[in-house]
């Protein structure tokens, strides 16, 4: 499966917010602390295995089976099913499917009443279902204001240290602290 996010809202933390926190009080600085701030963003949502911003995203499979387990998390709500038939993209219906939410990940289940089915005229081919889903981090957002402070704090004060851009980084700061309690199991 291969997972694209299409669209992103900004990041949970502003760079006022990230310089009231560091005490700096001029400018000379805020193109290296945004950078710092957008590290640990994407640090953060690898380490986690978790969308710190409300994100659309847009996932390519070989067949319906697959959409069982998504991996993304926290997902909101489903967007759209599709499939592809004669090589044109044709939406299946919202009542034919529904979307259970785990704490890992999200599972989208074929809706068994009334004898539905999961089209099978559809063509044969590699990336040929796609799902479009959206994420929320409200459930655990108040864990990743300070995660992510503490991480950009870390990172500002040991500038020029190879380990800042990296998960021993996260683990060196603090932030995993954090982190480790919604962090995505990987087995």
């Amino acid at each position: 499966m291969n997972y694209e996010r299409t669209a992103t809202a900004e990041s949970p933390i502003t760079l006022d917010v990230v310089k009231d926190h560091l005490y700096v009080r001029h400018a000379k600085h805020d193109k290296l602390i945004e950078r710092y701030l957008n590290a640990a963003l994407l640090l953060g949502e690898k380490y986690t295995g978790k969308d710190f911003r409300v994100s659309t995203w847009k996932v390519t499979a070989d067949y319906f089976f697959e959409l069982e387990c998504l991996e993304r998390a926290p997902i909101d709500a489903i967007t759209e099913v599709t499939y592809t038939v004669s090589g044109s993209p044709v939406v299946v219906a919202s009542s034919t499917y529904y979307l259970v939410k785990q704490k890992q990940w999200a599972e989208i289940h074929l809706d068994t009443g009334n004898e539905k089915e999961w089209p099978t005229d559809g063509d044969v081919r590699i990336g040929s279902v796609t799902a479009t889903f959206t994420t929320d981090p409200a459930e655990y957002a108040e864990l990743i204001v300070p995660a992510m402070l503490q991480h950009v704090a870390w990172t500002y004060e040991n500038r020029g240290d190879d380990s800042v851009h990296s998960a021993k980084g996260i683990e060196m700061s603090g932030a995993a602290s954090f982190y480790d309690r919604f962090r995505t199991a990987r087995i």
